[in-house]
């Protein structure tokens, strides 16, 4: 059941140019954006030629995101996939933030043609775990397409090969995990995100699988420790 629902919500959308609006199948992509520990910080406002992305305050992470700064991003994230699936529909996308609000406003029109970016045909396979690499190294022409990918104004992609700056980095994410997982506050909140068992994880429809960290699943009551 639970790895059907994953990949239910991850199905590749429907390319069409028969000028219908699919705004259900806008919502799903939209959903797909990153957030803090997942945890689907949004509501959104459907009109005839209109989708407003809001701010579910109610879903705030205030020890990892005391200024909203994350909620904010992933607001912008979640508009940014609704105007790649709705150019896929034939649509084009106007982006507005409404300050009265605290909202985007994403103004839809139909266009000549539908238009499927590889951006939008990556959305349904990003995901984000933190289970161990196979240790194989990446060879030249993924290091050139990644460093590629990075390139834009006034920004550079660094690439780090060596031995040796590869573990100043691990020891700057050590000492930022052990800082991070020795505050109460934070633990407490990364906690209360977790899903422990596919069972939370469905009926929730948000935060951290187990699955995301290879922990096998488990009853929430014995998991916390409650």
């Amino acid at each position: 059941e639970y790895d059907q629902a994953a990949s239910d919500i991850r199905r590749p959308g429907t390319v069409r140019a028969d000028g219908a609006l699919n705004t259900r199948d806008l919502i799903r992509y939209a959903t797909l954006a990153a957030s803090s520990h997942n945890t689907q910080p949004w509501k959104f406002r459907i009109r005839q030629d209109s989708i407003t992305v809001l701010p579910d305050f109610s879903r705030r992470c205030p020890a990892v995101d005391p200024d909203d700064s994350h909620l904010f991003k992933s607001l912008g994230c979640a508009a940014e996939n609704i105007v790649h699936a709705a150019a896929a529909q034939g649509f084009s996308a106007d982006v507005r933030f409404d300050p009265g609000e605290e909202g985007i406003v994403v103004l839809l029109n139909r266009v000549a043609s539908p238009r499927a970016t590889d951006l939008y045909l990556a959305i349904t396979k990003r995901q984000c775990v933190k289970t161990a690499y196979d240790g194989t190294p990446l060879g030249l022409p993924e290091l050139e397409k990644l460093e590629k990918a990075g390139e834009g104004r006034n920004v550079r992609t660094l690439m780090l090969l060596a031995e040796a700056q590869k573990d100043t980095v691990i020891d700057y994410v050590t000492r930022g995990d052990i800082a991070q997982l020795t505050n109460r506050a934070f633990r407490d909140e990364l906690v209360s995100w977790i899903r422990f068992n596919p069972g939370d994880a469905l009926g929730t429809g948000d935060g951290l699988s187990g699955r995301t960290s290879g922990q096998p699943g488990l009853p929430s009551w014995f998991a916390k420790g409650e």
